[in-house]
């Protein structure tokens, strides 16, 4: 949940009063102009960031001024540049959130060869990650995602480096995998944005929300055009 979240870099206001509520098992996409503040907004909700204003709380857990720990735990990550140790094999990266949760090592295996499956890596299992492409390490960070079960995932332009195909397995098996949890997704991708329950534009005066049978183009639109005030997981109101 966000209330009131608002931020600043230096003079530059990149958002205002950000209102959001969710629930598990719904999926939101976020969408906007380039340096909107899209990928700000994401570590905030995950608790990286500190906004300016407002508060944040994930999973009844609202952060610390001294320690981001109980927030982060809940939150799976999946980045547009995969963070992975490159010279451990692809089965191992994926696997590290579960050595980290004290997962068995059984049940951590069967996870890790089911997520690997679902993105199509399974052959790549036993390579090490440093000669995997960038489409491929995209793939293992959703994996890993996929494989961690955390309560919340936050997913920034996760198939900015996949072909349509690929584009959609991969959302569309993490989408199946948080039946259970929240997941908030970052794209300039017009058709993984369609593919969550529901889509936001983000814009200097906050969020508003996209119908999903909207057909124009995500990124760029006008507010105007973009406010729906539609019941939903998230309740998002622009301050006038």
């Amino acid at each position: 949940m966000m209330t009131g979240v608002g931020h600043t870099i230096g003079e530059r206001r990149l958002f205002a009063e950000v209102n959001l509520r969710v629930s598990s098992g719904e999926s939101v996409a976020v969408v906007g102009p380039s340096g909107a503040g899209k990928s700000t907004l994401l570590a905030i909700a995950g608790d990286l960031l500190r906004p300016s204003t407002g508060r944040v709380e994930v999973c009844d857990e609202r952060p610390s001024d001294h320690s981001l720990l109980p927030v982060a735990q809940q939150c799976a990550w999946v980045l547009q540049f995969a963070a992975v140790f490159p010279n451990r094999t692809v089965a191992d990266n994926v696997s590290v959130p579960l050595m980290l949760a004290g997962v068995e090592a059984g049940e951590a295996d069967e996870r890790v060869s089911h997520a690997l499956r679902l993105v199509e890596l399974s052959e790549q299992a036993e390579a090490r990650a440093r000669h995997l492409s960038g489409g491929e390490l995209q793939r293992l960070s959703i994996a890993r995602a996929i494989a961690a079960r955390r309560p919340v995932v936050l997913a920034d332009e996760p198939t900015s480096q996949l072909d349509a195909r690929l584009s959609g397995l991969a959302v569309r098996s993490l989408l199946a995998s948080c039946q259970d949890s929240i997941l908030v997704l970052v794209t300039h991708d017009r058709d993984i944005a369609r593919l969550c329950n529901r889509c936001y534009v983000l814009s200097d005066s906050g969020l508003t929300l996209l119908r999903p049978t909207h057909d124009t183009a995500l990124s760029g639109l006008p507010a105007a055009d973009a406010e729906r005030q539609v019941p939903g997981v998230f309740e998002v109101r622009r301050q006038r």
